[in-house]
């Protein structure tokens, strides 16, 4: 049975397919499914599209949810059939398949999850969280420590794991020459310019200098002693946090999961998330946190010290992504409106309280 492309594709019959090919120790009553209802959620992924499911069931003693979210593939051909965004859905889809039964982080229980590798065309059925809400604006400190001592479990448990070799479906992405990426920067950063007239001196000359520094920076993050499994994407949209929830915090959108160095989402999460004077009463703190639960997995050598230049090193790559969304991904008018509202501010404020500027000087041309 082919996969739904979009929520009205979605019927009864498939769903009865569906919820009968996932996980078995969920045990529903497949066949007491009557009706379905879906409706798109107000807000939306960049990668594609995002319903709720509204279930009727036979009775009430029928097993099985009554309400569930379902992650579709984007309409938008231009996205859909991007190497990066298939590529992207299948990591989705293989994550709650076969790495989120094996973790102790906390993420919705899947029902379904497939792809057709040759169209782009995927679906994931995961638990519906609600009333499980994002922070509004930004994290509060509280919310931040929990989320950086949550994905830390994720990170210790692959940091320097043979098995990570063995994940095939999660490459580690051959880096293009430097006068490539120099180039691409170089392009990138002068059409962000002509979009993004209000600029920090320091930050723009951070983003004059990085080009010919970015193979240095980025083979410095990817550095084999730090490489673990990274989600790559920690925003304050994939944060749900629940208000008597144990934990309270459940961690969604895994379909930018990566090898890469663990700081990298404490760098994502504090630099873009968090209200500039709240980051800078708590981000060092949060490093040293984040140091003491890699030290107790039985890492030692990972210090503070190590760990803030990854810190400042993730946010200058950070930044160059940040330029490189704005200007090349075919996002909505929406989403890039976001981005250049609050997470652009944010990460400019990070570049500069953490002398980024300085650390990029320590790079090599």
């Amino acid at each position: 049975m082919h996969l739904p492309r979009t929520p009205d594709e979605i019927t009864v019959e498939w769903l009865v397919w569906a919820m009968k090919r996932g996980p078995a120790h969920l045990n529903p009553d497949h066949d007491a499914i009557v009706d379905v209802q879906t409706k798109l959620l107000s807000r939306q992924g960049a990668y594609g599209q995002i319903a709720r499911l509204q279930i009727e069931r036979k009775s009430e003693s029928s097993r099985g949810p009554r309400t569930l979210i379902a992650k579709l593939s984007s309409t938008n051909e231009e996205m859909r059939c991007r190497e990066a965004t298939r590529a992207a859905y299948e990591r989705e889809v293989r994550f709650y398949s076969e790495l989120a039964p094996t973790i102790e982080v906390p993420v919705p229980q899947c029902h379904f999850a497939d792809i057709e590798p040759a169209t782009g065309w995927h679906i994931v059925l995961l638990e519906d969280l609600s009333p499980a809400q994002t922070a509004v604006e930004a994290l509060t400190p509280a919310q931040a420590q929990e989320a950086v001592e949550i994905i830390a479990q994720l990170h210790v448990h692959w940091w320097r794991s043979r098995r990570l070799s063995q994940i095939k479906w999660i490459p580690m992405r051959p880096l293009p020459p430097d006068n490539q990426l120099e180039q691409g920067h170089r392009a990138y950063w002068s059409k962000f310019q002509d979009r993004i007239k209000d600029i920090d001196g320091t930050v723009r000359e951070i983003g004059d200098q990085l080009g010919p520094r970015i193979g240095t920076l980025l083979r410095h993050l990817y550095r084999p002693e730090t490489l673990t499994i990274i989600h790559g994407d920690l925003s304050i949209g994939n944060l749900l946090y629940r208000e008597n929830g144990t934990p309270s915090l459940q961690i969604v959108d895994w379909q930018l999961i990566a090898k890469g160095p663990g700081v990298w989402d404490v760098a994502w999460l504090l630099s873009q998330h968090v209200e500039p004077r709240d980051r800078r009463a708590i981000e060092h703190h949060l490093l040293e946190r984040y140091v003491e639960i890699v030290a107790a997995s039985g890492i030692p050598d990972y210090s503070i010290d190590g760990a803030i230049r990854d810190y400042r090193v993730s946010i200058l790559a950070r930044f160059r992504t940040v330029i490189t969304s704005i200007v090349a991904l075919p996002f909505s008018a929406e989403t890039k409106a976001g981005i250049v509202s609050k997470t652009f501010p944010r990460i400019c404020e990070a570049l500069v309280d953490n002398d980024c500027l300085g650390q990029l000087h320590k790079m090599p041309r």
